[in-house]
């Protein structure tokens, strides 16, 4: 599993004309966090865009805008990883994910 999306990184990250070093970094964060974590905890398509945005920001590469991320994540999973998605889109977007964690803050308590 962990080779299945270090190879969705390493393709999302060329789609979207990273530098190596950049997806390098996505991938690294990536394994640390599943080398502690299980794959139930967070789902690994949601944490494959995450591990590609902080990296852009570690490595000094530039802010990469949400909806650009959400698109590409979309496209390469339609076209580049149909075989283990099929008939599935990205299930995320930015307006839901920001509605989730403003629905969490509302339900812990101060």
């Amino acid at each position: 599993m962990i080779i299945f999306f270090a190879n969705f990184i390493q393709t999302l990250g060329e789609q979207l004309k990273l530098r190596q070093q950049v997806i390098a970094t996505a991938t690294v964060f990536f394994k640390r966090f599943y080398s502690q974590n299980s794959l139930r905890c967070v789902d690994p398509l949601l944490l494959a865009p995450t591990s590609i945005f902080l990296a852009s920001k570690v490595e000094e590469f530039g802010v990469i805008s949400n909806t650009r991320l959400i698109n590409t994540c979309s496209t390469v999973l339609k076209n580049k990883f149909s075989y283990a998605y099929p008939n599935q889109e990205f299930p995320y977007r930015c307006h839901l994910v920001v509605e989730e964690v403003e629905v969490k803050k509302k339900k812990k308590p101060m």
